[in-house]
């Protein structure tokens, strides 16, 4: 049981052990790391669903979208009257007004014939 032989190979035993048990630590700490990571990832991803959740059921309603629409372009409804706020220290000379529908040229044809009667 004292032998050199016995001795080596119970040496070379427990230093292949330990090496296999450091090995099966060291995958056990980067899957631990791994989990946390996939945690955190899983935990913004949830925020972010929440969010486009929001903004869905925002823009499933008629004024969600009417909303964006008016942020997005600049629209009015028909009989809205659109109102710009303008600095007292600029020229009002540039300043021209907004009408809601742009007025139509009569043609030749119609001025001809209010021009003949």
């Amino acid at each position: 049981m004292y032998s050199k032989i016995t001795l080596i190979f119970l040496l070379g035993c427990c230093v292949w052990l330990s090496l296999s048990v450091y090995e099966r630590y060291e995958k056990a700490r980067d899957m631990e790391n791994r989990r946390l990571e996939s945690e955190v990832a899983y935990q913004e991803l949830q925020e972010r669903k929440q969010q486009l959740q929001e903004k869905v059921d925002y823009l499933g309603a008629d004024a969600g979208v009417e909303s964006e629409i008016r942020r997005n372009f600049d629209v009015a409804r028909v009989g809205e009257e659109v109102v710009i706020i303008v600095d007292n220290d600029s020229p009002n000379e540039d300043i021209q007004p907004i009408s809601p529908e742009p007025e139509e040229k009569p043609g030749f044809w119609s001025r001809l014939f209010t021009w003949y009667h």
